[in-house]
């Protein structure tokens, strides 16, 4: 209580800091939307589909406002974000994305497990710059690792003023005050425990105390929802050498000589897209992975239209029509029209859905 409480007045405004403070340990703050930087490195954990959806938990308004600006992030993570005119909406289109996912984390958890886990350089640089671009005394995290955190104070007073010393509180202990200049930064190492939170705060001579929090970085993680496995196969008679695809084990367009949908290695199937047919198919909307030739043709183009992430849909089939396709089982995203028809008679992808497990 001594080194917080130097003079009476002093004391009751620390007292009155924590009062108020210490309740609401928020997440961490990032005023400058530096962590917007990290989404191009998503890719390089693609196998890890948590990490993304640590990712998009944390996300905040000014974030937010620079991925839709450079569109410099994962396909599925750019669907939500460029798929939303507001933040507002944003936040519904996340909410319902983390359910269907069965992802639970809340944003401090989610915020460590993505800085426990990706690289920071960039960040880094990007946070030490934003920390000493603030306006009177503010702490930040300027380094982020599975085993050390630094914390970077800033103060930048209005006026003149005199070299101020700064009480620090980590995990409950407080620690030896240290002094810093005005219009400068000083920075605070601490080892960490990753199975543990850490809870730090600074108070200054001069300006409101600051409190971080690091949450333990979760351990077992949510089982994830894996997207339908689509496969697909190879038309006979009038549709000979065409590319169909549909839900990988089910019948080639539920015709049984056909075969079934066989799984083909592809390094894009986080999105399926649709494309329109040609010859026997003619003017027929075909869906299948982003990118890979319409109906398995070249000529035809590629699948890189109303393109959607396959990691929350539910894939269905319906019954197409006319001379060529009459009967055959046509697969596609829930509800959207079959075989791209206006048609009644051709209805929607309404039947033996398959839900993402």
């Amino acid at each position: 209580m001594k080194a917080l409480c130097r003079e009476f007045a002093k004391c009751i405004f620390v007292l009155n800091l924590t009062l108020v403070f210490f309740p609401a340990h928020a997440a961490l703050n990032d005023p400058c939307g530096c962590n917007a930087g990290l989404a191009p490195q998503l890719v390089e954990y693609s196998s890890s589909n948590q990490v993304r959806l640590a990712f998009i938990q944390q996300i905040d308004e000014k974030q937010y406002e620079k991925i839709k600006k450079d569109g410099s992030a994962s396909a599925d993570i750019i669907d939500i974000v460029k798929g939303s005119v507001s933040y507002s909406e944003f936040n519904e289109k996340r909410r319902d994305y983390l359910e269907k996912n069965n992802f639970s984390l809340d944003k401090e958890q989610s915020q460590s497990l993505l800085f426990s886990t990706v690289r920071t350089t960039d960040w880094v640089a990007c946070k030490r710059q934003c920390i000493k671009n603030q306006q009177g005394f503010v702490c930040d995290i300027a380094e982020f690792t599975e085993m050390n955190i630094v914390v970077s104070c800033s103060w930048r007073p209005e006026g003149a003023a005199n070299k101020q010393q700064v009480d620090v509180i980590a995990d409950g202990k407080q620690l030896t005050p240290q002094t810093i200049d005005p219009n400068t930064t000083r920075d605070w190492h601490f080892p960490r425990d990753p199975s543990r939170d850490l809870l730090m705060t600074f108070t200054p001579e001069v300006g409101s105390s600051q409190t971080l929090k690091i949450a333990a970085t979760p351990k077992q993680l949510p089982t994830p929802i894996s997207p339908v496995k689509l496969g697909s196969c190879i038309g006979r008679g009038g549709l000979e050498g065409v590319h169909f695809w549909g839900p990988e084990g089910k019948i080639c367009n539920n015709i049984q000589p056909w075969g079934l949908y066989r799984s083909i290695s592809t390094e894009n199937n986080r999105r399926i897209c649709s494309c329109i047919g040609h010859g026997g198919p003619e003017g027929v909307r075909l869906w299948g992975p982003e990118g890979k030739p319409c109906g398995g043709i070249r000529a035809w183009g590629t699948y890189n239209e109303q393109c959607v992430s396959s990691e929350r849909l539910a894939i269905c089939s319906c019954i197409g029509h006319g001379n060529i396709l009459e009967g055959h089982f046509l697969w596609g995203p829930k509800n959207e029209a079959c075989g791209g028809m206006p048609n009644e008679a051709w209805g929607t992808y309404s039947q033996y859905c398959v839900e993402p497990q």
